[in-house]
């Protein structure tokens, strides 16, 4: 596959991650907070998708746990910095940071 048609695809993926997001935003605001825990889950693996696509990988399953883990070393650090940006914020949200 073709650099372009790779980036192509990945953005193609990131845009359904952005949809499942705001959806899952959407029921939060109605109180489906089960909903809305899966829709977080499926933007978080379409994402991660998204990144594989774009580092030339072929990405598998539907494991958050095995798509970061089996990422490049490089880039899986990269992906948990920015889990750990998301865990804080959530920290500061509950009074706890």
């Amino acid at each position: 596959m073709s650099v372009e048609k790779r980036l192509r695809e990945a953005h193609r993926w990131l845009a359904q991650a952005w949809d499942d997001w705001e959806a899952g935003e959407a029921l939060l605001e109605r109180g489906k907070r089960a909903q809305t825990a899966f829709l977080a889950q499926q933007a978080g693996e379409k994402a991660l998708k998204a990144l594989w696509i774009a580092l030339g990988l072929d990405p598998w399953g539907q494991s958050l746990a095995r798509l970061l883990r089996d990422l490049p070393p490089e880039e899986a650090k990269k992906a948990l910095e920015d889990a750990q940006t998301i865990l804080k914020a959530v920290e500061v949200r509950l009074g706890k940071g």
